[in-house]
């Protein structure tokens, strides 16, 4: 079973606390992900980590009122 490891969602918006559906966007980090890393949290968990920061990173600088990154480790 390929389950969930860990997920970073990026939120966004003019108003605060009421996120824009067009600014969301997540990256999740599997099991299988894990397992391909040596089980351990390697260059898969790194990339999705670094895309999420990067996209936080590019709509900061957009003129958004707020932006925020969420993650989570299951």
């Amino acid at each position: 079973m390929n389950a969930l490891k860990a997920q970073w969602a990026v939120y966004a918006g003019l108003i605060p606390s009421e996120p824009m559906p067009e600014y969301t966007k997540a990256w999740s980090y599997t099991s299988d992900d894990y397992a391909a890393d040596g089980n351990k949290r390697g260059a898969l968990f790194f990339k999705a980590a670094s895309a999420a920061d990067r996209y936080a990173n590019d709509l900061r600088d957009g003129g958004l009122n707020w932006v925020t990154t969420s993650y989570i480790w299951m």
